[in-house]
């Protein structure tokens, strides 16, 4: 349809729209389906009035993508691994709701991986599955969702904060899922170490790390005191001593019971989950973490410049404490207090060897 004037045309459809009588919903894969075995989908399909729609058509469609967990590398001047965009479809078929007043429906596919890709890549395969519902009246509704299956089965996750102060060490949880973002049960053994930085005082990575070193290591910290000759800056590189390790049982998400993180002191942790999934793979997972003080003058570690807030949000009327300091001696440090466009305060001080 077209509606025309002097000063010009517009152009627009007119089509003959029918509101949805049913939708679709999916049910969250539970448990750790494994590759190469059968994975189950199950749904239902309801009118938007509460009643099930029974002994509907349900035709499925499934594709199968890959995706990586870890960071691409380059390798012989190509990206490995390579073949990232490779798609599939791996099954299709034809099933009916139920008709017991329920509407639901089940189907079946083989999730067979793609055995041209290394498993030490980790390969993480994607399952689309796209259905369309018709019921007895011809009306169609389309879904999605989706399937992810690996090698390992099994995501932990630690929710502990970069930088956390002393005394909110015990309020931090760990979460075990499957690919598919579903809580599981999961028994794992913590390990907490403490890590000890290098003594020399470093400035943050300027560049990315070389692939050739022309320098002398010995030369180059000469000349560049406070520079990063290779990693450093590496924590899995540094120094760590075991505080414990402990058997700890996962239900979904898990909050770590007082006094079972045993931190006393400011400093720079690691902490790892180890566990076996259902297939008897190893899964580990590793965070590191900075624990502070706002009071005393004892750094976490041998930072040149660390400024920490002992909390990122705050209501109105609270007191945020800045903390400030240098392993350095006689460093100067500036602090700017802003509120939108305008500096409110402005300050410098000057610490030495601690914080304050």
């Amino acid at each position: 349809m077209t509606i025309k004037c002097k000063t010009g045309r517009v152009s627009f459809l007119v089509e003959n729209y029918k509101l949805p009588t049913f939708e679709i919903v999916f049910d969250s894969v539970a448990g750790q389906p494994k590759l190469g075995e059968n994975v189950t989908i199950t749904g239902m399909a309801t009118s938007y009035s509460g009643i099930a729609v029974d002994g509907a058509t349900v035709r499925y469609r499934v594709i199968r993508k890959t995706v990586f967990p870890w960071p691409y590398y380059y390798r012989n001047k190509r990206w490995y691994p390579p073949n990232l965009n490779r798609e599939i479809e791996i099954a299709n078929g034809e099933t009916l709701t139920s008709s017991d007043g329920t509407g639901t429906f089940e189907f079946q596919f083989e999730a067979i991986p793609d055995n041209d890709i290394p498993a030490k890549t980790d390969p993480v395969f994607y399952y689309e599955i796209s259905i369309d519902v018709i019921d007895i009246t011809g009306e169609v509704q389309s879904g999605n969702t989706s399937v992810r299956l690996g090698n390992k089965s099994v995501i932990l996750t630690f929710e502990i904060p970069s930088a956390i102060e002393l005394s909110a060490v015990n309020n931090q949880k760990i979460i075990a899922t499957n690919l598919n973002g579903t809580a599981i049960n999961f028994d794992a053994t913590i390990s907490l170490y403490k890590l000890t930085p290098p003594m020399r005082l470093l400035n943050k990575q300027r560049w990315s790390r070389p692939d050739f070193y022309i320098i002398p290591e010995d030369e180059f910290k000469q000349k560049f005191p406070h520079d990063i000759y290779k990693n450093e800056d590496d924590k899995n590189t540094w120094h760590k001593e075991n505080i414990f390790k402990k058997q700890i049982n996962i239900v979904g998400q898990t909050s770590f019971k007082k006094g079972f993180l045993d931190i006393s002191m400011p400093g720079e942790y690691m902490i790892v989950a180890q566990g076996k999934d259902i297939s008897g793979k190893q899964v580990e997972t590793k965070h590191f973490f900075t624990v502070f003080s706002t009071t005393g003058r004892t750094m976490p570690g041998n930072m040149i410049n660390w400024a920490v807030l002992n909390k990122n949000v705050a209501e109105p009327g609270e007191t945020l404490k800045l903390v400030v300091g240098s392993a350095a001696k006689r460093s100067l440090l500036m602090y700017e207090i802003v509120n939108g466009h305008e500096i409110i305060e402005r300050k410098w001080i000057t610490v030495s060897r601690g914080q304050k």
